[in-house]
């Protein structure tokens, strides 16, 4: 670092260092009752700094290089106290610094949830008599840092960052399967072929679940992307790209601005486009499930924590007889039972324990259903199903509003394996039809077609309650 410009004082002092190589038109000084402030100027921005010392007024003297008309960073140290950065009453000097930003057009570069930049020894508390403001054009890119504590100081240095108009979402890299590239023909075809050589029998499930794995590693494209925008298409991705490179050169150039401008607006109506496509799609005689999972995603308030309604009366589980099972299972099942489950499977869920997803399943060509068949049919006459369905992947979700430090912020969940879920399923349908004969006749929850504004007409017009 080179030293730009510096203010000498036997009891305060303050200087601007610059990093080698950057071009400084020039620096200038004011000192008036010990409020120093410095400034330098590039071709394209400024950069000043305010020490206003803890028994002084608020006041600006521009140096002589000092305008309004570029963009500005005033990073400082102005001992004004206001409520907008964490003090708990604004006074006289606070009032006139704020009053002086608005009037400047100057935007505060404030985060509540950093760390305090000044730790009293004395008051056992800390401070932020740090600020830093920006040209509001320029401000929405810029955030503020606090860094590691000076040593025998109480200060901690703060940090302006600029970042580009738009930031890349990054995420982790798995290795996760594409399904709309895959090559469902070859993988139906090698399946076939290998599942051959496996008897369908539960202890077998481990190594049928192995043989999908390996073919679909031959098939199924993985990979994910580490980086997304939202709405960027081919169309916009010239306009990024430009204004990538004029970011590197000079993020505070006019072309920069201008071209960070015009990319928003590229990206703000393609998202405009996307949203009124989806919502021209939607469709509420149909299929209204998704319009209702829309609705409900825009309604909801994430700093609001869901209640959780419990029942004070524990759950019994009902007393079983063998005589009234009824031999619901004594056939076994069949293809077409099969297969109307399969058809019933959503797509783009959570895989089990055996990493088997929904969308390889419903590829399953007629061959490998029924080797399915008869090892479901196995598990049910021998009563013994495959090891890897007694376990469980648990994943933690965070609760709505809740700290992301806090272990009770988190509930559980337990993935389960995808047949697993079949069979289950298989033997609901049986018993299905034969229970709901059993119900009373007023029972409306959990049974279909009924609910609650049929169990209501019943009253008004059965009844005569209402």
């Amino acid at each position: 670092m080179e030293l730009a410009i510096e203010r000498p004082h036997d009891r305060y002092g303050s200087a601007i260092f610059v990093r080698p190589g950057l071009s400084i038109t020039s620096a200038a000084l004011t000192d008036i009752s010990n409020v120093e402030i410095l400034t330098i100027r590039t071709p394209q921005y400024s950069v000043t700094f305010v020490y206003i010392p803890p028994d002084a007024d608020f006041a600006f003297n521009e140096p002589v290089n000092f305008t309004y008309d570029q963009i500005n960073l005033v990073t400082s140290d102005f001992n004004c106290h206001s409520e907008a950065w964490g003090y708990d009453q604004t006074n006289e000097n606070g009032e006139q610094l704020e009053s002086w930003a608005d009037i400047n057009d100057l935007q505060l570069i404030h985060d509540p949830k950093l760390p305090a930049s000044f730790n009293s020894n004395r008051w056992r508390r800390g401070y932020n008599p740090d600020n830093i403001f920006m040209s509001r054009k320029m401000a929405a890119q810029c955030r503020k840092m606090v860094d590691n504590p000076i040593s025998s100081t109480q200060h901690r240095p703060i940090v302006c960052i600029v970042t580009a108009v738009v930031k890349p979402e990054e995420v982790l890299f798995r290795k996760r399967f594409n399904f709309k590239r895959a090559r469902w023909s070859d993988f139906q075809k090698q399946l076939d072929k290998q599942v051959q050589k496996i008897l369908p029998r539960p202890e077998k499930y481990s190594e049928f679940i192995d043989l999908v794995k390996q073919i679909s590693k031959k098939n199924i494209p993985r990979g994910c992307r580490t980086q997304y925008i939202q709405g960027l298409t081919g169309d916009v991705k010239p306009l990024l790209e430009k204004y990538q490179n004029l970011f590197d050169r000079d993020p505070f150039s006019v072309d920069t601005i201008e071209a960070g401008e015009k990319l928003m607006q590229a990206l703000a109506e393609e998202q405009r486009s996307r949203w009124c496509t989806m919502i021209e799609n939607l469709d509420m005689k149909q299929n209204s499930r998704r319009a209702w999972k829309l609705f409900k995603n825009l309604s909801r308030d994430p700093t609001k924590p869901r209640q959780n309604h419990t029942s004070k009366k524990e759950w019994e589980p009902p007393t079983r007889k063998d005589e009234q099972e009824d031999g619901f299972l004594n056939t076994p099942f069949t293809i077409s039972e099969l297969e109307i489950v399969i058809k019933s499977i959503k797509p783009n869920r959570a895989a089990g324990i055996d990493d088997l997803r929904a969308e390889q399943i419903k590829q399953f060509s007629p061959h490998t259903l029924k080797w399915i068949l008869q090892m479901m049919n196995t598990c049910i006459e021998e009563l013994k199903i495959p090891k890897l369905w007694r376990q469980a992947r648990v994943v933690a979700l965070l609760k709505p509003g809740k700290e992301l430090t806090d272990p009770k912020s988190y509930r559980p969940v337990s993935l389960l394996c995808q047949f697993y879920k079949i069979l289950e399923r298989l033997i609901f349908n049986r018993i299905a039809e034969s229970l709901d004969k059993k119900i009373i006749e007023e029972q409306a929850g959990f049974r279909p077609g009924k609910s609650c504004c049929g169990q209501i007409l019943n009253l008004t017009q059965h009844r005569g309650w209402i």
